[in-house]
């Protein structure tokens, strides 16, 4: 390490050692002044805590812009990049600007009268110190049980100030809310209530480069705003008086300084030991009483809500999940910021396209998350690495963004219906056996989800779900009623004299289109078009053909005209939206194909070239006595017979009909329904009809089964359109 000035100060931030780093397969601990001298060797900060790191590379940050001149709002954009350009190739920070920087502001952390990052007025405005276990994180204070720390009110052990200054960075960014110690300023009124700190409940999202001289010029956020006066950003150990309760946190969220470093919503005064190396009490409470300003975090990630109707809610940020893998954020990361969407990605994210390029694509990000409820429970934290990610985004590569895009949102609509599946097969063993219900009953139910996945869950389902436990009502006195929160007790397996009880029969299940929760493929498909001959029931009154034309393009949230006609038939199903888009595309055909299984002829000579009428075939009805041919349904029609239908009789231009038809296999699943009326419309400007039952059935399975329901389309195109010519 670099050579240092021996420090003249009890405990330095600049100088002393506190951070912990991590430089190959050695660790060590530095202060700030080293953290920047010798940046270019140091590979990554190795900090316990993740919230603590989280907000040192923020304070960091903000030093870096200060030391390498990122800091000057007059520059524009490309000034500014080359700027950062420039400082990224000489491989290091300036020791010049280093010392000249640490030698300006004070860096004591017992100073009496300036101490770092604390309010000395605090011995006088609180009646008594908060104590050093309600500072440290972990520790039982007060009136709570001693569950997993032997400390307590007699045994306030005290800390070494290197993890102190850690705990205090913590509290700066992730504080709780709610009571805490009393304070009376001089000019102010006497409060206890405090507001969550800025970060408090977030995951940030830092870029990780190959040293950390490289990941603090990475992420320096860019100057956004309007217009800001040189000098008038400042970081809190900059100004030379101390904080001011009335006057903090007014005026305007300067870049960078007071935007990374001077939002904090507590106030903290550390009591240091003889020696000050330890940290014996502390005091921790409210720094103002202000509403907190509106501003963005360039390192956390947001989610928009125009529904609500106060303008300050409409955004909100993404919440820490401990339970929740970082690559399930990979679609807000990657897609780049839209006016319509709901996800809004870290604002550093857009100036990291800018960097050169080796450094671009080897940049990681580090993911560091605290889950907290919003006032004072800390649950877990966490942190994780990402691969290099950045050719991945929107603006380098936009099918392979959109791709990984649709991908999470696949896999967390599976994860919502695997939950709801298997919370209702709980619910309903845990129902079945509150009664009288012998023990088989729930080995019945549990076993299935042990042994046949998801299948099993929904059989076990529709066993319990319709089947009663008993063949007869019980009469007479009425059973007490329990707790449908407790759980129920064990049941009693032997008899009155020992012997094992014999378990009562079951009587047989029956099922019933209404009971049973799977149908096989053939019922499915027998569904589907007794489905298309309702609409057409419908459509026969033209007043319920326009309420279900209005329908076309939309998500089943957004058609409410319609479900006074569908909701019956289409509430518990899978894919409801498929139906909603079938029956808005009937709906819009017109009468005159109001008929079931009218569809395109398959058979080129049987009718004549230039009749459109001739296109569709006499309808026939189906025969309900007939056993369902797998085959005969799949000989009918989809959506890829349907366009080469098209080609073939209409006149439609084989390329563009085939680039749709790639366009359409590719699309998710809402894009696809948004556009599918558009082709559909032309096709029965033509005279062409689709199988809206073939149509109906590839929809539902579609989220399912992509790729095989485009193979379907596309096999179907290509086997009735001629194959081209080789040139």
């Amino acid at each position: 390490m670099s050579a240092l000035p021996p420090p003249t100060t009890p405990f330095s931030a600049a100088d002393h050692p506190w951070i912990d780093i991590r430089t190959g397969g050695q660790y060590d601990q530095v202060g700030l002044r080293s953290l920047f001298l010798d940046a270019h060797r140091i590979d990554d900060l190795a900090l316990p805590q993740p919230p603590a790191a989280s907000a040192l590379l923020r304070i960091a940050t903000a030093i870096t812009a200060r030391i390498t001149g990122l800091d000057d709002p007059e520059l524009t954009a490309s000034q500014w990049n080359a700027l950062r350009r420039s400082r990224l190739a000489e491989g290091r920070f300036d020791p010049d600007a280093v010392h000249t920087y640490f030698d300006q502001h004070g860096w004591d952390v017992f100073d009496p009268i300036r101490p770092w990052l604390q309010t000395p007025s605090l011995r006088t405005e609180c009646d008594h110190s908060t104590g050093i276990n309600a500072f440290v994180s972990g520790r039982p204070a007060g009136r709570n049980f001693a569950w997993f720390s032997p400390h307590g009110h007699h045994t306030a052990e005290p800390v070494p100030t290197a993890e102190a200054l850690q705990i205090l960075l913590i509290h700066h960014y992730y504080g709780r809310s709610g009571t805490g110690t009393t304070r009376t300023p001089l000019d102010g009124v006497t409060s206890r209530q405090q507001t969550s700190g800025p970060l408090r409940s977030s995951v940030s999202f830092h870029p990780l480069g190959r040293t950390l001289h490289e990941t603090l010029l990475a992420g320096v956020p860019a100057f956004t705003g309007d217009d800001q006066p040189p000098g008038a950003d400042s970081c809190p150990w900059e100004v030379s008086t101390p904080p001011d309760s009335q006057a903090t946190l007014h005026g305007p969220v300067t870049w960078p300084g007071r935007q990374l470093t001077g939002l904090s919503r507590h106030a903290i005064l550390l009591v240091p030991g003889d020696d000050g190396t330890t940290v014996t009490d502390a005091y921790l409470t409210w720094a103002t009483q202000e509403d907190k300003p509106i501003t963005t975090d360039p390192y956390l990630a947001y989610r928009i809500i125009p529904e609500t109707k106060k303008v300050d809610r409409r955004r909100i940020l993404y919440r820490a999940d401990a339970s929740r893998a970082w690559w399930r954020d990979l679609e807000t990361l990657l897609l780049a910021p839209d006016e319509h969407g709901t996800q809004c990605r870290p604002a550093i994210f857009d100036t990291l396209n800018d960097l050169p390029e080796p450094l671009r694509r080897s940049l990681r990000i580090r993911v560091h998350g605290f889950d907290q409820d919003g006032k004072a429970v800390d649950l877990q934290w966490y942190t994780a690495i990402t691969p290099p990610l950045l050719n991945w985004t929107q603006e380098h590569d936009p099918v392979k963004a959109q791709r990984i895009a649709e991908c999470c949102r696949e896999a967390e609509q599976a994860a919502r219906r695997l939950q709801t599946v298997a919370k209702d097969a709980w619910d309903t063993a845990m129902r079945s056996r509150r009664g009288t219900t012998p023990p088989p009953l729930g080995e019945q139910v549990i076993d299935p989800l042990l042994a046949e996945g998801r299948d099993g869950v929904l059989a076990a389902a529709g066993r319990t779900r319709h089947t009663s436990p008993h063949g007869f009502r019980r009469r007479g006195r009425r059973r007490p009623a329990r707790d449908h929160r407790s759980r129920p007790d064990p049941p009693d397996l032997r008899g009155p004299r020992g012997r094992p009880r014999r378990p009562r029969a079951l009587p047989p299940v029956r099922h019933t289109p209404e009971s049973r929760l799977m149908s096989t493929a053939a019922e499915h498909r027998a569904s589907c078009d007794a489905f298309v001959a309702h609409i057409h029931l419908l459509c026969a009154e033209p007043g319920v053909r326009v309420r279900l034309s209005r329908g076309r393009g939309r998500p089943v949230e957004e058609c409410a005209p319609m479900d006074r006609y569908l909701a019956r038939r289409t509430a518990h199903r899978q894919g409801r939206r498929a139906y909603y888009t079938v029956a808005s595309l009937i709906a819009m055909a017109g009468p005159q194909t109001h008929t079931p299984g009218v569809r395109p002829d398959q058979d080129p000579d049987s009718a004549p070239q230039d009749n459109p009428a001739s296109l569709l075939v006499t309808p026939v009805e189906p025969t309900p006595t007939a056993a369902p041919d797998p085959t005969a349904w799949y000989a009918r029609p989809n959506l890829g017979a349907t366009l080469a239908t098209a080609v073939r009789r209409a006149g439609h231009q084989a390329e563009r009909t085939e680039s749709l038809l790639h366009v359409l296999t590719r699309l998710s699943d809402d894009q696809l329904h948004r556009r599918l009326p558009a082709p559909v419309t032309r096709l029965l400007q033509d005279g062409i009809t689709p199988d809206w039952a073939v149509l109906l059935n590839d929809l539902v399975q579609r989220p399912y089964r992509r790729d095989n329901v485009g193979l379907r389309w596309r096999d179907a195109f290509y086997l009735a359109t001629p194959e081209p010519r080789r040139t």
